[in-house]
């Protein structure tokens, strides 16, 4: 019988969620999530006004909301410094930073699919 890296639920689990990636994806899924983190990872030290220019068509709020939700699942870092004016920086942490490592193959396939289908 062969082993896997994580457990699989069994009949008595509850049938609706079988899949380990479940909060990851929800977390990702969020509108602007993975170009945030892209963005983020790109800058290495990002402030606020960075992240508006690199998500243009995000709202004020749903940036800050999503930056929130990234740093409470662990993949963003929020450091402010206490200077006038206020000034508050945002990282990758080491499992935002591999994430962003594993979604470039990603980013990449879906620019090719994009550029073969004329989009």
């Amino acid at each position: 019988m062969a082993t896997d890296e994580f457990e699989r639920p069994g009949p008595a689990d509850d049938p609706a969620c079988f899949c380990p990636l479940e909060g990851t994806l929800e977390t990702l899924s969020a509108k602007y999530a993975m170009q945030v983190v892209c963005a983020v990872g790109a800058y290495g030290e990002a402030r606020f006004s960075d992240l508006e220019d690199a998500v243009p068509d995000a709202s004020t709020s749903t940036l800050s909301a999503r930056l929130d939700e990234l740093e409470a699942a662990g993949l963003v870092s929020r450091a402010q410094y206490d200077e006038i004016p206020p000034r508050v920086e945002y990282a990758l942490t080491d499992d935002g930073d591999e994430l962003c490592e594993r979604l470039r193959p990603l980013l990449e396939w879906a620019s090719e699919r994009d550029g073969a289908n004329g989009g």
